[in-house]
């Protein structure tokens, strides 16, 4: 996921009210083919995106951006499974040089951030917390641990900790902590009751705690080539929404 506002245009210009659920994001390539260099990344949510909701997603084996809010933004980090980040999991922060030529001053992002559960894993930084860097954040009901089992630190950096929400979706009722783990087994990906064999060893990589950041596909076999398929839709002529919400339980 990239969500983009534009930097020069300010607010006028910008992406909002986007939620981003129950995905599998993992193994972003690090040292490969990208023109920066090693760049193994989750999710950006840029400058100036307001009311973005990340939910019910598996991070796994990404350096960074697990995911990644800027200056300006706003939105939900709520009931993520974030498994082996390298250097940040949950990353609040901008880059001041980027902002040179802009007539905005940067400003933190604002963001709730509740009922998420991180587990270091083989490439991250002894000094990883869950939340890093710079940014404004209400935090409530959140795990980290250690590669022993051992609690591991929520916060490092200029994390300012708010009293109370700053934005929140209506009627989103969060999972405890406690149930994340196996919500997330369950019911993250695209098609979480017909998995293909790359979510299948994803999502065992987590639970057997193995697994590592790739720099190429190759480490894992290569493309996948899928077979074609084919199904036959009878539409029907009314309540098509109702229809696709039974097709999307049945893989749900």
């Amino acid at each position: 996921l990239s969500a983009s506002g534009r930097r020069t245009e300010g607010p006028d210009m910008t992406s909002q009210k986007i939620t981003f659920s129950n995905n599998i994001i993992a193994e972003g390539l690090d040292d490969s083919s990208h023109e920066k260099g090693p760049h193994s990344k989750g999710s950006l949510i840029h400058d100036f995106c307001r009311d973005i909701a990340i939910i019910g997603n598996l991070f796994a084996h990404n350096e960074m951006r697990n995911p990644y809010f800027k200056a300006y933004t706003t939105g939900v980090i709520a009931n993520n499974l974030i498994y082996n980040p390298g250097k940040t999991a949950i990353q609040l922060s901008y880059s001041p040089m980027e902002w040179k030529n802009s007539r905005y001053k940067p400003q933190n992002c604002k963001v709730s951030i509740v009922g998420n559960v991180l587990y270091k894993g083989i490439d991250s930084s002894p000094s990883l917390a869950m939340v890093m860097n710079k940014g404004d954040a209400y935090m409530e009901d959140n795990l980290a641990y250690e590669n022993n089992g051992l609690a591991a630190p929520l916060t490092a950096g200029e994390i300012v900790l708010l009293k109370n929400k700053p934005v929140w979706p209506d009627d989103f009722e969060p999972l405890s902590s406690e149930d994340v783990v196996d919500h997330i087994v369950n019911h993250a990906g695209a098609r979480p009751r017909e998995r293909d064999e790359i979510d299948q060893r994803i999502v065992m990589d987590f639970l057997n705690k193995k697994g590592k950041i790739l720099d190429s596909q190759e480490e894992v076999g290569g493309y996948p080539t899928p077979k074609k398929t084919y199904r036959k839709l009878n539409i029907p002529e009314d309540d098509i929404e109702g229809w696709l919400d039974l097709l999307a339980k049945k893989l749900e």
